[in-house]
């Protein structure tokens, strides 16, 4: 018989295994208009990454950089787009606070359903404390394989 601590963390690696394929979400920038796309994980390396509706991918930040992920519409992305913002429900919506400095850079995200914004916040969280403890040698392979995958990107 499987402990409900068992059965948690099952379901909390399923829900990271599902972000790792990614989700179509909205992103708020306050530099840009609201964009739908595609955001996953890149668990290898420890990324966020956002595949743009034109197929561009961008990696946004490290998970180990991520300092919150708060539900709602508190940032000042939305607020550069009050009517695109207006549309979108506050329960689908989620922000990521990441950054080394003082200063933290957001990702504003809209959701499409009111269970996937859930499984974003859940599993972004449980990647998040996953990164803070892994060891050491962990970190450095995930270092040289986003340096390897930079190598790549810059051949071709």
């Amino acid at each position: 018989m499987c402990s409900l601590a068992e059965v948690l963390f099952e379901q909390t690696e399923i829900t990271a295994q599902e972000l790792e394929t990614g989700k179509a979400v909205k992103r708020f920038s306050h530099r840009h208009r609201p964009e739908n796309g595609k955001l996953k994980i890149r668990r290898e390396t420890g990324h966020i990454i956002w595949i743009g509706s034109t197929g561009t991918s961008e990696v946004i930040t490290s998970l180990f950089d991520i300092k919150e992920v708060r539900h709602g519409k508190g940032s000042k992305d939305f607020e550069k787009w009050p009517e695109e913002a207006r549309r979108e429900d506050r329960a689908r919506c989620f922000i990521v606070f990441y950054g080394k400095e003082f200063k933290l850079r957001t990702l504003s995200v809209a959701a499409l359903a009111l269970d996937e914004c859930t499984e974003w916040i859940n599993g972004l969280n449980y990647l998040v404390s996953e990164a803070h403890a892994i060891p050491y040698t962990v970190r450095l392979e995930r270092f040289l394989r986003t340096e390897f995958y930079n190598m790549e990107n810059h051949r071709n």
